[in-house]
């Protein structure tokens, strides 16, 4: 575990990788909670000032990920719910919101994935071919459960998802859990995607409007997918959730190849080496030619998803903005 008095972007990167199963909004949670615990604050103003930082390094060094702006904006909201006045002990004060981080991160968190699976099960149909894009931890839960608990019958055909390779993570586990899943190229989703019945992919975060920022390539097989009137949904925790309202794809911060992102394993997603480099199997490293400002995640606009399923329940695009003022003011 990472030591508190490391900076809160050395406790974050240790969360991700050491923690494979840990969402990114969690990680950014529980560093943040940590730092809370090793704070020297000791009055209200310098607590608001020591969490500002802590909250701007944290964006900064990870380029204003967006799944790490949402677990940022998750823990302003713990901040504000647990409340305090000038009278009270500070210390009082965080002790109550280290534990309502704690409590998020070891008993809501963990079974946020399974609700999910729940809501969007019956959608999940026997007989059916099913196209994921890429690595996405509730949409494999998800295909698991309706295969193992559901006793459906489908069929997955997962992306590569160039250049991080994460699909073929993808149909490892799904073929270890004995669910029919086959890899295929990037290129060729125009090919199979007359063949399904339905798309389903995660999300780094959903925006206010409804779209999604994923993975790059997310774009491409929604706007395949509308084309062919193909079901394209989104499967996203809530706490991914993020107050953003992007207009297009450059509407986003900056995300090129050097963000700090990491795969499973905890390699760099680009960097040309290991399950999450370029091809392992090429020997050529896909970076030695790349574009230089190369996105590593795309943004999906509302009116090519169908519906998210989430924790919140089953939501349109539209739906999204709804939930989000109930969660903020609520």
């Amino acid at each position: 575990m990472p030591s508190p008095n490391q900076s809160i972007v050395k406790v974050f990167e240790g969360f991700v990788k050491e923690c494979p199963e840990l969402s990114v909004p969690v990680a950014a949670i529980k560093a943040l909670t940590l730092h809370i615990q090793s704070s020297p604050a000791a009055t209200m103003t310098e607590f608001t000032k020591d969490l500002e930082g802590a909250t701007k390094d944290l964006l900064t060094a990870t380029n204003h990920c967006i799944a790490v702006a949402a677990g940022c904006d998750l823990f302003r909201r713990f901040v504000n719910r647990t409340g305090s006045d000038q009278s009270e002990d500070i210390y009082v004060f965080k002790k109550r919101l280290i534990d309502r981080g704690q409590a998020f991160v070891d008993t809501k968190a963990p079974h946020v994935r399974d609700k999910i699976a729940r809501y969007a099960m019956e959608f999940i149909q026997d007989d059916t071919l099913i196209i994921v894009h890429s690595y996405s931890r509730p949409v494999l839960n998800l295909l698991l459960k309706a295969a193992g608990e559901g006793n459906k019958r489908f069929r997955v055909l997962v992306t590569e998802s160039r250049p991080s390779m994460r699909g073929t993570k993808a149909v490892q586990l799904l073929r270890q859990n004995n669910v029919n899943a086959s890899l295929i190229l990037d290129a060729a989703i125009g090919h199979y995607m007359g063949m399904a019945q339905a798309v389903l992919v995660g999300a780094e975060g959903v925006v206010e409007n409804g779209g999604i920022v994923n993975q790059i390539g997310t774009f491409m097989v929604a706007v395949m997918a509308k084309a062919m009137n193909v079901p394209f949904y989104a499967v996203v925790e809530s706490y991914k959730f993020v107050r953003w309202f992007p207009l297009g794809q450059y509407d986003l911060p900056s995300y090129q190849s050097g963000t700090m992102l990491f795969d499973q394993q905890g390699s760099s997603l680009l960097s040309g080496s290991g399950s999450g480099g370029a091809n392992a199997n090429s020997g050529t490293n896909l970076i030695e030619f790349m574009q230089a400002d190369h996105p590593t995640v795309d943004y999906t606009p509302p009116a090519y998803i169908s519906l998210l399923f989430t924790d919140f329940g089953v939501l349109t695009p539209s739906g999204v903005s709804d939930e989000l003022i109930q969660f903020y003011n609520n």
